[in-house]
C-alpha cells in the first residue's frame, strides 16, 4: 500500500488498484481497457456490467457512473445493466436537454448509498434535463430489477431526484432507506413531471 492507492504484482508489473474494490485494469494490444476480478482466489477478466446503445454505437462499461456521463452526451440512448452494481457512492448525474433516455434495469439490481447534500443534490441518480423524457423500465421476463439507494446517515434519502425533465417510471423497483425512515423513492422539484406507473413501492 503505498500514498495515492494500492498496487499489486501482476504479469510482471505493478499495477494500481482504482478502488477499494477487488479489481484493476491493463491495455489489451488494441489500447482498449479490461478489467479483471478477484473471484475464488483468482484474477479473471471481468465482465462488461452497463451497455449503452444509440442511433450510431454501442458500447460497454464496468462502471454506470461513467455510463451514465456518457449517455448524457448521445441523443435517444438507451441504458441496459448486464451484471448486479452495487458499492455507488457518488452522485449519477443525466444532463441531455430535448432528447429521450431510457435506464433497462434488466432483471438486475443497482445499489449505492448517496446522502443528501442539498436542495439542488439529492438521490442516487440526478435528471437534470429539460424537454427530456427519461424512463425507468425492465424488459426482463420477470421485470424484478431494482435502484436502490440505501445510506447509512439519519438524513433525507432518494432514490431518483428530478431537477428537469420529465421522469416515466414503467417497471421494476425504486427504493430509498436510511435508519431515520426519511426516505422517498422519487423527489421531484416543482413544475416538473414524475410518472410512476408500474414500479414497486418504497420498502
Amino acid at each position: 500500500i503505498v500514498e495515492g492507492g494500492i498496487y499489486i504484482w501482476y504479469n510482471n508489473d505493478w499495477l494500481l488498484v482504482e478502488r477499494e474494490d477487488p479489481f484493476f485494469f491493463d491495455y489489451n494490444d488494441q489500447n482498449v481497457k479490461r478489467y479483471y476480478e478477484y473471484e475464488n482466489g483468482a484474477w479473471v477478466l471481468a465482465d462488461p456490467k452497463v451497455r449503452i446503445t444509440d442511433a450510431i454505437e454501442t458500447r460497454e462499461f464496468f462502471f454506470l457512473p461513467e455510463a451514465i456521463t456518457v449517455a448524457s452526451g448521445k441523443k435517444n440512448a438507451t441504458i441496459t445493466i448486464l451484471k448486479d452494481i452495487s458499492g455507488i457512492n457518488s452522485r449519477m448525474t443525466y444532463s441531455a436537454s430535448n432528447t429521450t433516455c431510457t435506464l433497462d434495469l434488466n432483471g438486475h439490481t443497482v445499489r449505492g448509498a448517496v446522502p443528501f447534500t442539498d436542495d439542488n443534490n439529492r438521490g442516487l441518480l440526478k435528471i437534470n434535463a429539460s424537454g427530456t423524457t427519461f424512463t425507468i423500465t425492465d424488459n426482463s421476463a420477470n421485470k424484478d430489477g431494482r435502484l436502490e439507494n440505501i445510506c447509512e446517515q439519519n438524513k433525507v434519502t432518494y432514490a431518483v431526484h428530478l431537477m428537469a425533465g420529465t421522469l416515466n417510471v414503467e417497471h421494476g423497483t425504486i427504493h430509498a432507506e436510511n435508519p431515520a425512515q426519511y426516505a422517498s423513492k422519487v423527489s421531484a422539484d416543482l413544475g416538473v413531471s414524475a410518472v410512476l406507473t408500474g414500479c414497486g413501492a418504497r420498502g
